[in-house]
C-alpha cells in the first residue's frame, strides 16, 4: 500500500508504535535496558520451567 503519515500523541501514539513494532519484529523487551531485559528473561525462564508438565486451561 501507499505510505501513510499520521500525527498522534498519548495512548494512540503508543498503540500505533506497538503495532508497528509487531510488523518490524520488535518485542517490548527490546525497548528496555539490558539489566531489566536480563531480569525479564530470567523470570520468564523460571515461569516456563515451573509450568513444565502443566496443561494450559
Amino acid at each position: 500500500g501507499k505510505p501513510q503519515e499520521l500525527l498522534a500523541e498519548g495512548l494512540l501514539s503508543t498503540a500505533l508504535q506497538h503495532e508497528i513494532d509487531h510488523l518490524d519484529g520488535v518485542l517490548f523487551i527490546d525497548h528496555i535496558s539490558k539489566l531489566k531485559r536480563d531480569r525479564v528473561i530470567k523470570k520468564f525462564a523460571k515461569l516456563a520451567k515451573r509450568a513444565e508438565g502443566h496443561r494450559p486451561l
